[in-house]
């Protein structure tokens, strides 16, 4: 039971008090208390393990409230409801945790993979706010940036024989985006349309389940206090954007009433995301998810961000998501020297340095 931690022991205590675990979600107000509580759990880095449950059953929960918290878990872990930050109203309030019991969100310091496709072992210790990753194609690079991804943003998977160290602790890690790179030439059959151009809607269109530009913009209909915040950030956004594509001809802008964002050409004709070329897309995806991270820590994965991008681009890429969010660390995986011939190349790091074959040691 020494593995709860205290956030965690609080919320059941929490619970305990209320009528879900004997009556499950017949109470009105239930349904909405666990689904809150796991969203916000969830969103601290925290996990309904064995020992939670142990815990739950020392309170003399019934096993279908452990059963029902366990779905709820992971469709908070999935991202299948709706929550971005924390809520105060549940650390504070319900659960009485103090500001000095919650620790800053840190980044990635160092992380040990041990059998790696059975055979690696990965060891790379004191990473820097940027740290990019070099290696010939087949040396685990995109399988390196998958398991950091999932150790925080998927739920352990089954016979997964990987084992993972990392520093800080997952439940410490700021929140990871990862941003893979997407061949504009596969095209959604049934939507007759590009599978890059689809993800990059998802960000900017209405989405419920992540962070996207309309629910930015939305927030200036919410809370008036929020608009002229909302109005500086997305024109320097703007501003940034389009200083990319003013090599194109295009330009990004946006409206308030109805909130959204659109594209025009040379002409100051109105264009639809599909008419955008593959490199304003990829650079669109990655830089708004970048400012969709309102400057809070995080954490950039990006696998090749250099496909479809003009060299000009890249070379400057780092630099602007760095402007964009300075409290964002990144890994990148590259094969691109541009993406790091604008005075990054001290930040490289070779596969094979941190890579061994476990038969080796």
């Amino acid at each position: 039971m020494n593995n709860i931690s205290k956030i965690m022991k609080k919320a059941i205590d929490w619970l305990s008090e209320t009528s879900y675990p004997y009556t499950g979600f017949s109470h009105p107000l239930d349904a909405n208390r666990v689904k809150e509580a796991a969203k916000a759990l969830c969103s601290w880095g925290e996990t309904l393990d064995e020992d939670v449950k142990s815990y739950c059953r020392t309170l003399n929960w019934p096993e279908s409230a452990i059963e029902t918290l366990q779905k709820v878990f992971e469709l908070a872990n999935n991202g299948k409801l709706a929550y971005k930050e924390y809520s105060e109203q549940y650390f504070k309030k319900y659960w009485n945790i103090k500001d000095d019991e919650l620790k800053e969100k840190s980044w990635l310091e160092s992380i040990f993979i041990d059998h790696l496709w059975g055979r690696k072992r990965i060891d790379w210790s004191k990473l820097k706010q940027v740290n990019i990753l070099v290696g010939i194609n087949g040396s685990g690079k995109t399988s390196f940036l998958n398991i950091i991804n999932d150790l925080v943003n998927i739920p352990k998977k089954k016979n997964n024989q990987v084992e993972v160290d990392v520093n800080p602790s997952k439940n410490l890690l700021a929140p990871i985006t990862f941003v893979r790179t997407i061949d504009n030439s596969l095209v959604d059959k049934k939507k007759n349309e590009s599978v890059l151009s689809q993800q990059l809607k998802k960000v900017i269109n209405q989405n419920p389940e992540e962070a996207s530009f309309f629910n930015y913009l939305l927030r200036s209909l919410v809370d008036f206090k929020q608009t002229e915040i909302v109005k500086k950030n997305v024109s320097v956004f703007l501003e940034i954007v389009n200083s990319f594509f003013e090599e194109t001809g295009k330009r990004a802008m946006y409206d308030f009433n109805p909130a959204r964002l659109f594209f025009t050409n040379d002409r100051l004709d109105e264009i639809g995301v599909e008419q955008l070329s593959s490199g304003e897309k990829q650079l669109l995806l990655i830089l708004l998810q970048v400012f969709l991270q309102e400057k809070q820590k995080s954490i950039l994965l990006m696998d090749e961000p250099e496909v479809s991008l003009h060299i000009s681009w890249q070379q400057k890429l780092i630099d602007t998501i760095i402007k964009l969010n300075p409290n964002c660390q990144l890994i990148v995986a590259t094969h691109s020297p541009s993406m790091f011939g604008n005075g990054w190349g001290d930040k490289i790091v070779f596969m094979e340095d941190i890579a061994r074959d476990e038969e080796r040691d």
